[in-house]
């Protein structure tokens, strides 16, 4: 990859996605790494019904049995970890370089040029010693062409260039401005794939397509763990998908769109599955989960992140549904009777399906509450 391809990716994740570039020295690609879900639950407790006492998710509760365990913002910074790897392959200067050994220097032949009419055909591969000036050494093939050259780069270290039999670098082993080993396949000027070392001494592997603009990243995070990263980038950003281990050696998947949004699938400190949605701003907008019980519970926020709804079971594994802090709670009573709740600053109104007596049979009852606040139920 050229160094114009990767400041150009790293730029459009920088605008899109808003996560802080951290730099390495010589020319690097920095894309986003995910090590470990992590999910906030503190909200749910004001918007569920009291009697889920199985969901029981007040923050002052130790037991924390909803399985969302970490808040949104720690998920953030794990999300901000990356792997830091330097550009696998020749950079500009080295390409330059490797431009020069190419030309014509002193009667330097280019690399692969084949033996004109009268010169002398060689039958076997030779080594040739060229002059301190050019500091190479090359591999001649049998019809005269230079198919290898073994030199110093412009830092000091050592570089091997290999061609193809039509006089063009197809691979180098070299070292980055780190002085870490650096094997890459080159395709008209620029890497497209290659081994490298990252600032952390982590094996990394890349390859691209031959624009740049799709790339695939094997590696490691911060915390040694291993990923994948899967991209592409266009004009309106940069879309990712990152497949990784997190601390404790769970499994998990994030995508990044271009626009910003995030898909998060992973699994929380108690071993349950989680998934969550951030809109464009990274902003978390839903959260789908398992409380202890095994039982299934989702949280939506709006756009700001203020929770607004959630759904749960409570602990005999009926659905429960609050709404705005409980102003609107619908659930199952202790009798199996639907009830719905609206509650506002002085009063609660009711409606449930409960049978009550009236004479020797039963009618449903509809509207349940003290509208005048006398202390009993003005309508059952």
């Amino acid at each position: 990859m050229n160094r114009e391809i990767v400041e150009k990716k790293v730029e459009v994740l920088e605008k899109r996605v808003r996560w802080q570039m951290r730099a390495i020295i010589g020319l690097i690609i920095v894309f986003l790494f995910n090590t470990s879900p992590a999910f906030t639950s503190k909200w749910f407790h004001q918007l569920l019904p009291p009697k889920l006492t199985s969901v029981n998710l007040s923050p002052d509760k130790s037991n924390g049995d909803t399985g969302f365990r970490h808040n949104w913002s720690h998920r953030k910074e794990i999300l901000a970890r990356r792997i830091q790897a330097p550009e696998l392959g020749p950079g500009r200067d080295k390409i330059e370089f490797i431009n020069n050994i190419l030309s014509h220097q002193n009667g330097t032949p280019r690399l692969g040029k084949q033996a004109q009419a009268g010169e002398l055909q060689i039958l076997s591969d030779t080594l040739r010693v060229q002059t301190l000036q050019t500091r190479t050494l090359q591999i001649v093939n049998a019809a005269g062409g230079v198919v290898a050259i073994i030199g110093s780069d412009p830092a000091g270290n050592g570089i091997l260039l290999v061609g193809n039999v039509a006089g063009a670098a197809v691979a180098a082993i070299s070292a980055d401005q780190a002085g870490n080993g650096d094997i890459s396949v080159i395709e008209n000027n620029a890497s497209v794939a290659g081994m490298g070392v990252d600032q952390a001494g982590n094996g990394v592997v890349a390859a691209s397509n031959a624009s740049g603009s799709s790339f695939t990243l094997l590696g490691a995070d911060d915390s040694g763990n291993a990923g994948l990263i899967v991209g592409t980038a266009s004009e309106s950003g940069t879309g990712v998908v990152i497949l990784g281990v997190d601390d404790v050696g769970n499994g998990s998947v994030s995508a990044v769109s271009a626009s910003g949004s995030i898909v998060d699938l992973g699994i929380d400190e108690a071993g349950d599955a989680a998934v969550l949605l951030t809109n464009r701003e990274g902003v978390l907008a839903s959260v789908l989960g398992v409380d202890e019980n095994g039982h299934g519970i989702m949280g939506i926020l709006n756009a700001s992140g203020r929770p607004i709804a959630a759904m749960a079971a409570d602990e005999a594994g009926n659905g429960v549904l609050g709404i705005e802090g409980g102003k609107f709670r619908a659930y199952i009573d202790s009798t199996g009777n639907g009830v719905a709740e609206t509650r506002g600053q002085n009063q609660i109104l009711r409606w449930s399906s409960e049978i009550r007596p009236t004479g020797g049979g039963g009618t449903p009852s509809g509207l349940i509450g003290d509208l005048d606040q006398d202390g009993d139920e003005d309508f059952n």
